[in-house]
């Protein structure tokens, strides 16, 4: 939608998320409640509430539908495959996830920590096989990232027309969307850590946003710019491309395979992981996690039918939302984050004594 130098801008973003990132996890240590204690504390209870009702349906269209909606396009990729076959999948993943949400929060944790590392090995591992396949092509990739992220109109054929506008504009939407900095869902899920050190914790999430978004979506748009795959700059393209763009050098490889079992578990992983924000925020709204969990598996089915363009416009828009009452108690709460990491680097030892008294508390 943005054209090469969309991915610029996508770095650019990540710059940013992992300032914001690791500040909403500080906050998340301190208040033990994640984005909506910080929301409280910072603009009251009325946009902590309104906050958790955006947290819900984020993740019941962005991170359960537009998934599940991939996960099917991903396996249900041909013609020849009907809306029978849709269904039948359909209800294979729905008795998937009643299996594994049934477990509990800890299980779905346990089990992400295990299927995450596996996926990014074996989806890195394809990367490079696309790579070596097309290694010539590889700095005249990083050159046309460069040139039409400030000059788009220089480049010739169908991303003539993407201006600067629409390339700054989708680079720092896929960033967000990849790394969620900015929307509070990093802060919630490590309030449920238990640790000494907030500010040591904090750091995660400058790993998190380097190693989500700098790293292995940077090797996704490498993958495809170097494979030669025709990109249809300025419409919305879906898996499909990404399906071209391996063929390229799976002939002799398995490369395709592997990275269709990569991509579903990339999108199964990331359903199990939102449902935790999403629990935890619906108890806020007065739902109780077991009418969630009801409803979560509803979005789940219904994701896997209605339209990609639909479910990816409303994940957009849920993601603005979501964003302005988090990054502005970001921005007002900001100084207390310098004041706090500014302490722990000059007198560790006497806030490590704090901590442990119970007294470093938003």
């Amino acid at each position: 939608m943005g054209g090469p130098g969309a991915v610029f801008w996508m770095w650019a973003a990540a710059l940013l998320g992992c300032c914001v990132k690791s500040a909403e996890i500080w906050f998340g240590q301190r208040n033990n409640r994640g984005a909506i204690g910080t929301i409280n504390f910072a603009l009251g209870p009325v946009f902590s509430r309104l906050y958790a009702f955006l947290a819900v349906l984020y993740t019941l269209f962005v991170g359960n539908m537009a998934q599940m909606n991939t996960v099917v396009s991903s396996l249900a990729f041909r013609r020849a495959y009907g809306p029978c076959f849709r269904f039948g999948l359909s209800i294979l993943l729905l008795i998937f996830l009643v299996l594994a949400l049934c477990r509990g929060i800890s299980f779905l944790g346990r089990l992400c920590s295990c299927v995450v590392p596996v996926m990014t090995f074996l989806y890195l591992l394809s990367s490079f096989t696309v790579f070596l396949g097309n290694r010539e092509a590889i700095p005249a990739c990083f050159r046309l990232i460069l040139v039409s992220a400030l000059q788009p109109c220089a480049l010739l054929g169908a991303c003539g027309g993407i201006t600067v506008k629409n390339a700054l504009l989708w680079g720092f939407r896929r960033g967000v969307f990849s790394n969620e900095a900015g929307l509070g869902t990093a802060g919630t899920v490590h309030s449920l850590v238990r640790c000494d050190h907030p500010e040591r914790h904090a750091l995660w999430g400058i790993w998190e946003v380097g190693v989500d978004t700098l790293l292995l979506c940077t090797i996704s748009a490498l993958t495809l710019l170097c494979s030669g795959t025709a990109i249809p700059y300025g419409s919305l393209p879906g898996a499909e491309l990404w399906f071209r763009a391996f063929s390229s050098v799976a002939v002799s490889l398995p490369v395709l395979p592997v990275f269709r079992l990569c991509l579903l578990f990339f999108a199964l992983s990331t359903v199990l992981g939102s449902y935790v924000p999403g629990c935890l925020c619906a108890r806020h709204t007065g739902i109780g996690e077991r009418h969630f969990r009801l409803l979560y598996l509803f979005c789940a089915v219904l994701g896997c039918f209605l339209s990609t363009d639909r479910i990816w416009l409303a994940s957009d828009l849920i993601n603005v939302l979501m964003a302005v009452p988090n990054l502005l108690s970001m921005i007002l709460l900001a100084p207390d984050f310098a004041a706090g990491c500014e302490q722990s680097k000059n007198n560790p030892e006497k806030l490590e004594s704090a901590l442990a008294r119970g007294q470093r508390k938003v």
